[in-house]
């Protein structure tokens, strides 16, 4: 379950990163793509402005062409001849055209001609209806403005040559009135105008799709206006947001204009070359705004779309993992509950992988371990088993046969060690001493020392049966030494000392293949002198080879010694020695002399003892053995009583 809910946490995890980054993206791309749009928007109306510009400082030089021509024409022209000259003029297929001429003096206005093109009158577009309120519209105005110019009263900020102003006619169309003069004054002060009403062509200009425009005079004042969505207030509103009429001038470009109520509105401004006039087209914010959440709305297809993908992408990529994780865990509680065997297949090189694979390098190590115990296990019973039957060869730390006390013990360094002691009785009242010391340790020097005790063995057991019960110590290392040779061809070596006593003489023969040498405790010494037998034995030192090294007879000689009641013969391996050395000023071997002699008193069990304590116990308890400890004491009682030691 733990899992599983690492499953749907992975899940919504993977959704919500998702979904905040198409989130972000989604807010960047609206307000990019609304600001573009809204760029957008300035830039065409601001073109749009001032292509109207163009158009219209086109239309008015065209006009003015017009009338100055029409007047030309009609001035010069007969009165009988005015109707035939103005149907000439419409033969362009003018539409929605009106001509008027007039002559103007000092305070009075006479009205020379009138003629309309042929569209005029039956334009259909407006009705009869329609047609009578431009006529009257156009009549009252003309009036008006002939009056203004009889009186000399320019309109503010036009050029004197070309009069422009809109006429409300009541009908859903402006009309533009356009007044020109026709010639120079008279020598009484009379002068013609011609005027020209056109309501087609430019107006449908200013009034584009989804703007309004004015064309405005010189000092901001609207001369002409199409388009829907802006009235007169509004007009004001603007341009009051401008900064006034006077203003205008420096409002050329496009600009967004935020009334204090109502949506913003961008507005563009161009001028009209050469009529000192200005073309203004606005435009509401709000129909941008639309404009571009329109375009937006794609933007929703493509979110949703990503959100599905998002979804399924995250679905995908939770149930990849959750699955590698599922079998990451099933392998580990396969790997605990003892199948060392199960294995974790990869896929692919993420992070969950490298964990499979850890837990794959994990059950290997386990297995490694588990093999190495097993074998150590296996190793150790053996170890066992050898230090078993190793034990088995040593004979009872302490013998106290008729005439002699024997006592001896192996500490040794590992499980199994390299040295060993033995006693063998013999016949005639005689008792056989062996130490060795195989090198090496573990199994391999218990199996020499396994060799070198049945041996020994054999040898006491032929002495036991022969009838006159002959035993050499020297031969016996000879033939030991032979043995070894032979099986480990120089690679099984060892050094062995054999004591043969007489327990009824106290005679001691020797022979030493390469050992420590044997001390002798002489208890008749007035100091309990502690010696190395006698004289003749220190060639034993150095006198043969250790066993094993060479083919050819070691040629071991023996050496004898006597013992006498309560004389100890202490017998020993080079363990003792080293062990003695490492917490005694000087050598191993005078610290044992020195410890035998101050223990002298003892018999050959506590003697014994007292070399182990002391050597094992006592120097540096806590540390281990380096090498195998052996000791093994005689003491000499003798059988007959009053028998006294020869000289």
């Amino acid at each position: 379950m733990l899992l599983r809910s690492l499953y749907f946490r992975f899940f919504l995890t993977t959704i919500g990163g998702m979904l905040l980054v198409i989130g972000g993206l989604s807010y960047v791309s609206y307000h990019s793509t609304k600001a573009l749009i809204t760029h957008q928007v300035e830039e065409d109306l601001g073109m749009q402005a001032r292509q109207v510009a163009r158009d219209t400082a086109a239309a008015l030089q065209g006009w003015s062409a017009t009338a100055r021509l029409l007047g030309r024409i009609l001035h010069d022209a007969r009165r009988n001849e005015w109707d035939a000259a103005a149907q000439r003029l419409f033969e362009d297929e003018r539409s929605h055209v009106a001509f008027a001429l007039v002559r103007t003096q000092t305070g009075k206005v006479s009205p020379l001609f009138r003629a309309e093109a042929p569209s005029f009158t039956t334009d259909a577009s407006f009705g009869l209806e329609g047609l009578a309120k431009i006529r009257a519209a156009l009549s009252k105005k003309e009036k008006s403005w002939a009056t203004a110019l009889a009186a000399e009263k320019f309109i503010p900020g036009q050029p004197a040559q070309l009069r422009l102003a809109t006429v409300a006619t009541g009908v859903s169309a402006p009309v533009l009135l356009i007044a020109v003069p026709t010639g120079a004054p008279g020598k009484h002060g009379e002068r013609d105008w011609a005027f020209l009403s056109v309501w087609d062509g430019l107006t449908t200009a200013f009034g584009g799709d989804g703007h309004a425009g004015w064309l405005l005079s010189g000092k901001g004042r609207p001369v002409l206006s199409a388009g829907k969505g802006f009235d007169a207030k509004a007009f004001d509103n603007l341009l009051g947001l401008v900064g006034g009429a006077d203003k205008v001038r420096e409002a050329v470009g496009t600009r967004w204009l935020t009334p204090e109520k109502g949506e913003p509105t961008v507005a563009a401004f161009a001028s009209v070359s050469k009529a000192g006039m200005y073309v203004m087209l606005a435009k509401s914010g709000e129909l941008s705004s639309m404009a571009a959440d329109t375009s937006i709305k794609d933007l929703g297809l493509w979110f949703w779309t990503g959100l599905a993908a998002c979804v399924m992408l995250s679905y995908l990529a939770a149930t990849g993992v959750s699955q590698n994780l599922l079998e990451v865990a099933e392998t580990t509680r396969r790997i605990a509950s003892g199948e060392l065997h199960a294995r974790y297949t990869p896929r692919g090189n993420d992070e969950v992988t490298q964990l499979g694979l850890a837990v794959n390098f994990m059950a290997t190590e386990i297995q490694r371990l588990v093999t190495e115990g097993n074998q150590k296990a296996r190793l150790d019973a053996e170890l066992g088993a050898a230090q078993v039957l190793q034990n088995a060869l040593l004979p009872p730390t302490f013998i106290a046969p008729d005439g002699v006390r024997i006592a001896g013990r192996v500490e040794s360094a590992s499980e199994c060690g390299g040295d060993w002691w033995g006693r063998y009785e013999l016949p005639g009242q005689r008792e056989l001493l062996c130490v060795a010391d195989v090198t090496g340790h573990g199994i391999s020097a218990s199996l020499v020392t396994g060799m070198i005790c049945s041996f020994v063995s054999a040898s006491a057991l032929r002495a036991r049966q022969d009838k006159n019960g002959a035993v050499s110590p020297g031969a016996i290392l000879n033939d030991i030494n032979q043995l070894l040779y032979e099986v480990g061809k120089g690679k099984l070596t060892a050094t062995a000392l054999i004591a043969v006593v007489d327990k009824v003489t106290g005679d001691v023969v020797l022979a030493n293949a390469g050992h420590n040498p044997p001390l002798l405790i002489d208890q008749e010494k007035p100091d309990g002198e502690t010696r190395i037998t006698n004289s003749k034995c220190r060639a034993l030192l150095g006198g043969a080879n250790m066993l094993g090294i060479f083919v050819e007879p070691l040629n071991c000689k023996e050496r004898r010694a006597l013992l006498g009641p309560g004389d100890k013969l202490v017998l020993y391996t080079d363990g003792l020695v080293e062990r003695l050395a490492r917490g005694i000023h000087g050598t191993g071997l005078r610290s044992l002399r020195q410890l035998l002699h101050e223990h002298r008193a003892l018999d050959a069990q506590a003697l014994m003892r007292i070399v182990i304590d002391r050597s094992i116990l006592g120097q540096e308890a806590n540390s281990a053995l380096a090498d195998d400890v052996t000791v093994v004491v005689l003491e000499f009682l003798g059988l007959k009583a009053g028998r006294t030691k020869a000289a």
